[in-house]
């Protein structure tokens, strides 16, 4: 199937490389290119905001020799040891109790490890996992009342002020001349949107499973647009976070 992941793999010199592989198929051929994960944009970047303290990042049933350590007030690249398994991490800071997080969920309200809480945002194509110092509950509680929402929001989560989902089906738009005749009809099926509004930032996603674009008029295809999936895949033709 086409797509792209981030790979973590053993290097022949010690330590491990991140990785970016692209599958792509071209007529009858399956491509597979393999390249250095970007360092300025990556897929995945833990960041660890804590004053001091290191943050462990592994997999959820993974190795423990893929784990990463990222200090405090440092951020690194995270990529798969499996990148067909979920996305699912176990977070430890400082040796404390650890937490699993879904990077594939963002909105999330948080999770506390101590003195720690732990984020997941998007930052254009990035998705960040940031540990951070925990909120006091007054100030929560605070913030809260400002909103309107005191007593409805659970102690040690982090505030998001609003989330707001939409989940469609399909969508479907007719372009037409000036005579109201047809000439393109688009289509967007399993359409997923979402929207985080937070107190420090906010972010948007879109997912769109499959688009095609049909033409209406009887010269030229009929098909001008349309997505060729050999063998099952769960990614969406279109993603986009910011």
């Amino acid at each position: 199937a086409e797509g792209s992941f981030a790979l973590r793999v053993p290097s022949l010199e010690g330590g491990f490389l991140n990785l970016k592989a692209d599958v792509r198929v071209v007529g009858a051929a399956t491509r597979l290119f393999i390249a250095a994960e970007s360092q300025r944009h990556p897929s995945y970047l833990v960041r660890n905001d804590m004053p001091e303290g290191s943050v462990r990042v592994q997999q959820v049933n993974g190795s423990p020799k893929y784990a990463i350590e990222v200090e405090a007030g440092t951020s690194a690249v995270l990529c798969w040891e499996e990148p067909l398994e979920s996305h699912q991490v176990t977070v430890t800071h400082a040796s404390s109790v650890s937490v699993q997080v879904q990077l594939d969920d963002l909105g999330v309200a948080g999770w506390k490890i101590g003195q720690a809480q732990v984020t997941v945002s998007a930052r254009g194509p990035t998705r960040i996992l940031r540990v951070g110092p925990a909120r006091e509950e007054e100030d929560e509680d605070k913030d809260a009342e400002d909103i309107g929402l005191a007593g409805r929001v659970p102690r040690g989560s982090a505030l998001v002020r609003a989330s707001v989902s939409v989940h469609l089906g399909g969508v479907g738009v007719s372009l037409l001349d000036g005579g109201l005749e047809e000439l393109l009809y688009l289509s967007f099926t399993q359409v997923k949107a979402q929207y985080t509004l937070g107190f420090d930032d906010a972010s948007w996603e879109v997912k769109v499973g499959r688009v095609q674009v049909d033409n209406q008029t009887d010269v030229g295809a009929p098909v001008v647009l349309h997505r060729v999936v050999r063998g099952e895949t769960t990614l969406p033709m279109l993603h986009v976070s910011v």
